[in-house]
């Protein structure tokens, strides 16, 4: 298949990706100016504590995004954003199982438990699809198709720490 049109079909869909991103942004930021209670204390505390080590999710994907942004086609650099993208979804898997073990889970503590379980686990798939992407990019055969799946994983990095950004700045902020 021409590369021109793989790569249009990747904006097409990138662009579709980002409004629905958008979307629930907003729907995010609208629920939030609502709320007259955003997180209970120990909701709040219980997440916060988490927080430290959460941080380091964005920076593990920042981290895979350097190097395929220097060796967009090294074999390489897609292999350290495969071990990049799977330390992510570790640390996510288990930040939601030490809440769950909490007790906090989709709807136990109002609008931001829901929306906090959404938007991390929204952007959890999108870096499960990337591992796929570039997954079937390592081969040497496949190495034309390296350039599309490091462009669909800066984009899940540029969401996902605005994701992150807007998750924890509402609860740093929030009385």
């Amino acid at each position: 298949m021409d590369a021109r049109l793989n790569r249009f079909g990747l904006t097409v869909f990138l662009f579709a990706e980002g409004m629905l991103f958008a979307g629930v942004v907003g729907g995010f930021i609208v629920l939030r100016a609502g709320a007259a209670v955003w997180a209970a204390p120990g909701l709040r505390d219980a997440v916060l504590a988490l927080s430290g080590r959460l941080a380091a999710a964005p920076l593990l994907l920042v981290v895979g995004s350097a190097g395929l942004l220097f060796d967009p086609r090294g074999r390489r650099a897609v292999v350290r954003a495969l071990a990049a993208g799977l330390f992510f979804l570790g640390l996510l898997a288990w930040a939601w199982a030490r809440l769950r073990g909490e007790g906090i889970w989709f709807g136990t503590g109002g609008l931001f438990t829901s929306t906090f379980f959404a938007l991390t686990g929204l952007h959890g798939l999108h870096v499960a699809a990337s591992l796929g992407f570039l997954g079937r990019a390592v081969p040497e055969g496949r190495k034309a198709d390296r350039p599309a799946a490091a462009l669909f994983w800066h984009f899940g990095t540029v969401c996902g720490i605005a994701a992150y950004a807007l998750l924890f700045g509402t609860l740093y902020l929030a009385k």
